[in-house]
Order: C-alpha cells, then structure tokens, then sequence
C-alpha cells in the first residue's frame, strides 16, 4: 500500500513555505477537480478534460494540482494545456503542450511509441505510454517553474553520475524519478495507477523513449548501474 501519511508530509515539507499552508489546507481534496477549472485552461477539449479527471483520482496527481492551484493563486497565473505536434512546457508562457497523435482515444498510448522501462531484473524493457501521465509529468514540470525550483538544462548530478545520456538533465531526473526524496514524481504517481488499476508497477527509466520495437542502446544500458540509486526512491513511500 501507498504511504499517504509520508507522501503528504513530504510534499507539505518539501514544496510548501509557511505563507502557503493556510491556502493549501483550504482546499479540500474533494474539490481539487472543480477548482482546476479556475486555474488550467484546455479549451474544453474532452481529452484533455479525462485525463485531468484520472489524474485526480491519483492521490499523486490530485496533490501536485493542490499544491499548483496554491501557488498559481499566490502568483495570479493561469496555465494553458494545447495540442501540438511534440509533448513539452514553455514555462515563460505557462503552457503545457501534448501531441494527441501519441494517444489512443481512451489515453493508452500508441504502440509505435513507448517509454523504457527497469523490470525486477535491471533489464530495459519496453511500456506504452498514458495521455494522463504525460500530462502529470508536463504539469510537474510546470511546478518546479512557479515554485523557481525549475533546473532544465542542468546536469550537474546527472554529469557527475554519468548518466545524462539517459536522463538528459537534472529536471528530467527529479522528475520522474524520486531523486532527493520528492515524491511528486512519475514513479510515485505510476505507483499509485498501478495500484488503482491493479496493474504491475513499471517504473519508468530515462527521459528518452522509443519507436516501434527498437531496443535501448549503449547509451542507456551503460547508466543502468549508475542509475540505480536513484531509481528505488518511490520504496520509501511503500507500507
């Protein structure tokens, strides 16, 4: 089972000053949904709108849009979810973009585009990807930005566990992986999916993908010892 206690007390601790709190812990969680229409703006495309209410469903997910909405609020800012032709952020705009081209009509992604994967084995597999974990990991990105926590484009860790030709950079690797103990992640939210589909945990690994059945080069398996550490984080947050 999800540690919710330890979740909750590490995003409170780890994303939240003392100013933000009070608005936080106004927020009830049974309204996090209806009060994102307030703050994300999707042009009511339908979507869009199902994989926010998936990602609501997810203890993870309904966090990271609680704690998003607080500083959102805090900064007056609205962001934007649009159709493009690539999945990415432009933090300047506060805009969150995703080709639905990679998605089936219910939010499974397409077989000729895939995320790598580590089984209990260490060996680097293939998963389909979800329109509602692409859009959660666009969105974290959107935090790390309004809370000026936001490092594309640095590799420091990444350049000094030589592993940046997996996880590009330092931001790719906080997010979706547990690095420094942040549990809004992609591993913590998949593990939560996983349990609410009761479906196995595939954790994903790299920031890179793949197309059609094409296996992961050198670059990625030469990181996979290195990658270790920081791939076990989400057990922390397992009772």
């Amino acid at each position: 089972q999800f540690n919710e206690i330890k979740f909750l007390e590490n995003v409170q601790k780890i994303h939240l000053n003392p100013e933000e709190l009070s608005i936080y812990s106004a927020i009830p969680d049974a309204e996090v949904r209806e009060k994102l229409e307030e703050f994300v703006k999707y042009g009511k495309n339908p979507r869009f709108s199902a994989a926010l209410d998936e990602i609501c469903e997810n203890i993870v997910g309904r966090t990271t849009f609680k704690v998003l909405i607080t500083k959102l609020r805090n900064e007056k800012k609205i962001m934007y979810i649009k159709p493009h032709n690539g999945n990415g952020s432009r933090y300047d705009e506060f805009i969150v973009y995703v080709n639905l081209s990679f998605y089936e009509e219910n939010g499974t992604g397409i077989s000729s585009r895939k995320y790598f994967y580590l089984d209990e084995k260490g060996e680097i597999k293939t998963k389909l990807k979800s329109l509602a974990g692409s859009v959660f990991h666009e969105f974290c990105h959107g935090l790390h930005d309004i809370s000026g926590t936001d490092v594309h484009g640095i590799k420091i860790i990444c350049a000094i566990h030589k592993i940046d030709a997996a996880w590009r950079d330092d931001e790719e690797l906080r997010t979706i992986t547990c690095f420094n103990h942040d549990p809004i992640c992609d591993h913590c939210f998949d593990l939560c999916q996983s349990i609410l589909k009761n479906e196995p945990f595939l954790p994903r690994y790299s920031h890179g993908g793949c197309r059609e059945t094409a296996k992961p080069d050198e670059k990625y398996t030469n990181c996979i010892s290195a990658s270790q550490k920081f791939m076990d984080g989400w057990k922390e947050y397992m009772l």
